[in-house]
């Protein structure tokens, strides 16, 4: 038995409501496995993720925002219909105050968003509500 220690994500059942977001215009699903129960997924460029969903996504003003375990959040935003209108930026969080990422998508007034939260080093949960 390993005594490591795994570092977890506080926020990994944090919900929409909390952060000030409205989960109308949540637009991720979670991934399911065969008995139905939602999953969380791995990926090595949760950069390169949010990228390709966005650009695939035929919304032209939309974003995703990532709570990372280092407490950053990794915002991903794409503003048109090409390649080059999707940008990323990472901000620190004052004090750890989450709420003013609701703040920051109704200034923008964004169609539509989605909200991951990495549970442990590249592994990520989709929030649904």
């Amino acid at each position: 038995m390993s005594n490591k220690l795994v570092k977890k994500n506080r926020f990994e059942n944090i919900t929409f409501t909390e952060l000030g977001l409205d989960e109308d215009f949540n637009f991720l699903e979670a991934p399911c496995c065969g008995c139905g129960n939602k999953m969380t997924f791995e990926t090595d460029d949760i950069q390169q993720f949010c990228g390709d969903m966005l650009y695939e996504d035929e919304c032209d003003w939309c974003g995703l925002f990532v709570i990372r375990l280092n407490g950053t959040v990794l915002v991903t935003l794409k503003t048109g219909c090409t390649e080059e209108d999707i940008n990323f930026m990472e901000m620190k969080v004052p004090h750890g105050n989450y709420k003013n990422i609701g703040d920051i998508f109704d200034e923008m007034e964004l169609h539509k968003y989605g909200l991951l939260v990495e549970v442990r080093k590249g592994e990520y949960k989709i929030i649904e509500e």
